[in-house]
């Protein structure tokens, strides 16, 4: 059974004095032109009243979302089918005339209810074609200004075609050139997808968002993105089991799991130790890698009993041996002069199993990504995080 809305016409609609409702067969939600508030799209509502004008007010509508257009002779009645796209590219068509006003709008339905219904309506002097014509599309698509000016339901439709599309037409082009096309798509919506991220990542650090509880939640979303070793997540929530757990776990390709916990942006990293000259870590982070400690220890005497509870839960195998604990905190901009940065990775590279990771050195880990996507060279600048 097919999807069936019934859509009431507005009575400020002059249309409605004519018929009370339109039928849009097989849509789930209204589509544009058709306002929740009951009123019709202008140029549509004059398609419609060309009609009711030749067959008389005995007309029933309907807008069918599939591309087909028919009469139905009844008794009482009579039952205009009108499929939505063509109705729309009409409505469109119409749109255009008016703006120019060097063409009859009139005209131009007479022709598109001729080429459906000759029995009613005369053959116009506008040709209505609504046949595709050779090079059409590449004519449209080759236009610079396409992009910005593409609607939402032409985005909508375009999303919607490219899969038939390359379903259909890939066996057309030569094999290089249908891994190059792949490749380049791939990259190409990979790279926006990044750069959004990127973006919002870079908004949360300039807006000093220093919430640990909504960072936690960024990074479980997109940490599998800075390091493509890993293969999968499991958040705390995931595992029942009694005594303290960090805040995720992640499986590498290996199945191996990893430990990591998240501080904000803003913790501390290092305190001077003015009598040796030196720094060290200062309390935060030194409760962190306690913390972690103790998280490593915890999980290795209990590994079976995670083993089994997190393939009870999720139906993955995972392996625990000697996991590596990760903890994010702070950024570059806490380590100014050569001595403070030489510390900060001599403390780090001390510690056993155990790693700290800024926050911006995973922001640049995935702009190096987005970089390689897009093909550009990637400098020294940036930090790869292993």
């Amino acid at each position: 059974m097919t999807n069936k809305i019934r859509f009431n016409i507005n009575s400020k609609m002059k249309l409605s004095n004519f018929i009370k409702r339109v039928y849009l067969d097989d849509f789930k939600k209204l589509p544009s032109g058709f306002n929740k508030e009951g009123f019709i799209g202008y140029f549509v509502g004059k398609v419609l009243f060309k009609i009711i004008n030749k067959l008389g007010k005995k007309v029933e509508f309907h807008i069918l979302r599939e591309d087909k257009t028919y009469l139905k002779h009844l008794v009482t009645k009579v039952k205009i089918f009108l499929g939505y796209n063509e109705l729309s590219s009409i409505a469109k068509q119409l749109r255009l005339f008016n703006r120019s006003k060097n063409k009859s709008s009139n005209d131009l339905i007479q022709s598109y209810l001729y080429s459906y219904f000759p029995r009613y309506f005369k053959e116009s002097e506008i040709k209505y074609d609504s046949s595709y014509k050779e090079d059409q599309l590449s004519g449209i698509l080759k236009k610079k200004s396409v992009l910005k000016n593409l609607s939402k339901s032409d985005v909508e439709e375009l999303a919607d075609f490219y899969p038939r599309f390359w379903e259909s037409n890939r066996l057309k082009l030569s094999r290089i050139k249908r891994l190059i096309i792949t490749k380049q798509t791939k990259n190409r919506e990979e790279s926006v997808y990044l750069n959004d991220i990127i973006k919002e990542f870079e908004q949360k650090l300039n807006a000093q968002t220093q919430d640990e509880h909504k960072w936690q939640e960024f990074l479980r979303d997109y940490i599998l993105l800075f390091n493509t070793n890993y293969v999968g997540v499991l958040p705390k929530k995931n595992i029942s089991l009694k005594g303290d757990y960090p805040d995720f776990l992640l499986i590498n390709v290996y199945g191996y799991l990893d430990i990591y916990e998240i501080k904000r942006p803003n913790t501390p990293l290092l305190s001077l130790d003015k009598s040796r000259n030196n720094y060290y870590w200062t309390p935060e982070i030194a409760k962190a890698i306690s913390q972690v400690e103790n998280y490593i220890e915890e999980i290795q005497e209990n590994k079976n009993v995670l083993i089994n509870n997190v393939r009870d839960k999720t139906g993955v195998n995972i392996r625990v041996i000697k996991p590596r604990g990760y903890i994010i905190a702070g950024t570059n901009s806490q380590l100014i002069g050569s001595e403070k940065r030489d510390d900060f990775q001599m403390l780090n590279g001390s510690l056993k199993n155990i790693e700290i990771i800024l926050y911006d050195d995973f922001l640049n880990n995935l702009k190096n990504l987005l970089k390689r996507l897009r093909g550009d060279r990637i400098t020294d600048e940036t930090k790869t995080i292993n």
